[in-house]
């Protein structure tokens, strides 16, 4: 009789088996294996848009000294004419 059920639970899919009990697992963890690469993708993003922003400001912080610079010299320029 036993044999029976099983053979009706396996027929209509109401067995339990390690494929439906990990079906739901696998999707999470799918789900979140792609979370994570976006998230990588706009932390290398991030990273890339932060060290174009460094470089520049450096820039601009050496175009400043340059022109303080300039700007001391001019004086003693204006002086000896």
């Amino acid at each position: 009789m036993e044999s029976i059920l099983a053979f009706f639970r396996r027929m209509l899919g109401l067995e339990q088996s390690v494929e439906r009990i990990m079906s739901p697992i696998t999707k999470i963890v799918n789900k979140l294996d792609a979370h994570s690469a976006a998230q990588q993708l706009a932390a290398q993003k991030a990273t890339e848009d932060a060290a174009r922003s460094l470089a520049k400001a450096d820039a601009r912080r050496q175009e400043a000294l340059l022109a303080s610079s300039f700007k001391k010299a001019l004086p003693a320029v204006g002086k000896s004419l």
